[in-house]
Formats: structure tokens, C-alpha cells, sequence
């Protein structure tokens, strides 16, 4: 099996791309189509990891200042969970991240996700701020690079 991880490059990958966010992380609350895109799109990173050319995970870098990154939208196909999708994803987020100079990242993990962020070295240092996407308990995360 050929792994390859990039960002989207087509307006097939990113309409796929989009879906899996989609899919995975807006719609299971009943968030409408269209929620899974934000004003940061334009000015971040968008990670796609596919295997045999099918898209199974996805990550978006956006850099919120000169030193700190913002790591969102990580999702991985149900049916690949446990094969380390997640970890090859968290890994090239954190690559980019050194080298666009970062020294730290930030990210807002559901409740059921933060053993997997630590695992990865990211810290719990409090409860995210609400907004009217983050309608499960999320636990604002931090790594310094």
C-alpha cells in the first residue's frame, strides 16, 4: 500500500477533502454543509494524507502568529482508525510547523480525543473557549516544539 501525505492540490482533492471534514466532524452534531470551512482557509496549511490515491485522513496547519500554530480539523476515516493515520498526520503537522519557524502549537481537542493528543506530547492547560461549533466539551492543548 502507497501512502502519500500533501496538501490538496485539485478541486476534486479539496471538494474530498472538505467532505471528510465534513462527514466526520460537523454533521454528527448537525451542523449544516458549509460549517466545515472558516475565514482561515485562505491563510493555512491543508494536509491530506491518501493511500492508493484514496483520501483517508486529513489536518489543516493555520498560523496564528510568528511563533505559535494553530493545529484544526484532524480526522481520520472510521474505517482506518488505529493504523496510525493520525499520528502521520500529527507528525507532518509538526514538521511543517518547525519549519515555518513555530515554536509552539495550540489545538482544541474533543473531550474523547485528548489521550490521543497526549500521546502525541500536548498538554491539557484548560477548558476551550465555547462557540457555536464546539457544541461537545473540548479541552484547549499545547506543545512547544
Amino acid at each position: 500500500m502507497e501512502m502519500e501525505i500533501r496538501s490538496p492540490t485539485t478541486a476534486q482533492e479539496f471538494e474530498q477533502y472538505y467532505d471528510l471534514r465534513y462527514r466526520l466532524l460537523r454533521e454528527p452534531w448537525g451542523h449544516p454543509k458549509g460549517s466545515e470551512q472558516d475565514s482561515s482557509e485562505d491563510k493555512s496549511i491543508h494536509i491530506a494524507l491518501y493511500e492508493n490515491k484514496r483520501l483517508l485522513g486529513i489536518a489543516q496547519l493555520t498560523l496564528n502568529s510568528a511563533d505559535e500554530g494553530q493545529v484544526r480539523y484532524v480526522a481520520v476515516e472510521q474505517f482506518t482508525q488505529s493504523r496510525g493515520i493520525g499520528n502521520i498526520l500529527m507528525q507532518d503537522v509538526e514538521q511543517r510547523a518547525h519549519q515555518a519557524g513555530l515554536q509552539r502549537l495550540v489545538l482544541n481537542a474533543r473531550d474523547y480525543a485528548v489521550p490521543f493528543y497526549e500521546k502525541c506530547g500536548y498538554q491539557v492547560v484548560g477548558e476551550a473557549r465555547p462557540s457555536k461549533y464546539l457544541t461537545v466539551p473540548h479541552m484547549k492543548m499545547e506543545k512547544f516544539l
